[in-house]
């Protein structure tokens, strides 16, 4: 079961998820998980397919044209937007974790392996995939393998080559995820600039007349005379909302 906060906002990006904020929570037979209040509103899941890259467990192996999780327009080859989010999940967080641009060779292959397909097809996919003929995938021809890969196991006969609309649909994918980084990255050098107050470096160590007037604050709240951990029902929450940051970016800020 995969659950990520989403990107908050307007427009389009508001129920899209923050790959970056993936988390993976095993669920035993008997087990039930449920989404409530913030978390159903901040944060969006999906379960993932059971070997790591294929199609989803609602996928249409014994189905007709359909594909795994192939998007409703008609296009077999079409990804939807949920496996393209899925796949490149596992592309920041197991081919490319130190966000080199390209995925590794060994864990692409190792990804790959999973789906138990003959080494004979998942060559023929890499090859596929390997639009540019360099030897290696960046991100939208990972997405491009993983979907012929989740294609492949839903029944479906390897095209000679990517087909278009596949890579029209990965190459804009990976696109509007590199702004997104962008354009996080923008605001996160600004609240260093400012954090920084013009000595040219951010600087995370508080003064001691801050501390004091935290602490001030949470003896005046009653926080620090419950006598054990404080968490988010204690009332922490309300405190840190009161702040006005976005929630997913406070959420990031409790887990730090």
């Amino acid at each position: 079961f995969w659950l990520a906060l989403t990107r908050g906002g307007g427009g389009g990006d508001a129920r899209r998820p923050d790959t970056r904020s993936v988390l993976e929570v095993d669920l035993e037979d008997g087990d039930v998980m449920s989404m409530e209040g913030l978390c159903q509103k901040h944060c969006v899941h999906c379960v993932p397919p059971a070997n790591g890259c294929g199609a989803s467990s609602s996928g249409a192996r014994g189905g007709g044209g359909g594909g795994g999780g192939a998007a409703s327009s008609g296009s077999l080859w079409l990804p939807s937007p949920e496996e393209l989010w899925r796949f490149f999940a596992i592309y920041q967080q197991e081919a490319d974790p130190s966000a080199s641009g390209f995925a590794g060779l060994q864990q692409t292959r190792d990804i790959m392996e999973r789906s138990g397909l003959p080494t004979s097809e998942l060559t023929q996919i890499y090859g596929a995939s390997d639009l540019d003929g360099d030897g290696r995938l960046n991100v939208p021809e990972f997405l491009v393998a993983m979907v012929l890969v989740a294609r492949r196991l839903g029944g479906e006969a390897l095209p000679g080559e990517a087909p278009d609309e596949l890579v029209e649909a990965c190459d804009d994918f990976a696109d509007t995820e590199e702004d997104a980084a962008a354009t996080a990255g923008g605001a996160s050098d600004g609240a260093a600039a400012v954090a920084g107050s013009g000595a040219g470096a951010a600087s995370w160590a508080p003064t001691e007349e801050e501390l004091a007037s935290y602490r001030a604050f949470l003896e005046s709240s009653g926080l620090l005379s419950t006598g054990h951990p404080v968490g988010a029902d204690d009332g922490v929450r309300e405190v840190l909302e009161q702040s006005g940051l976005p929630i997913p970016e406070l959420m990031q800020i409790w887990n730090l």
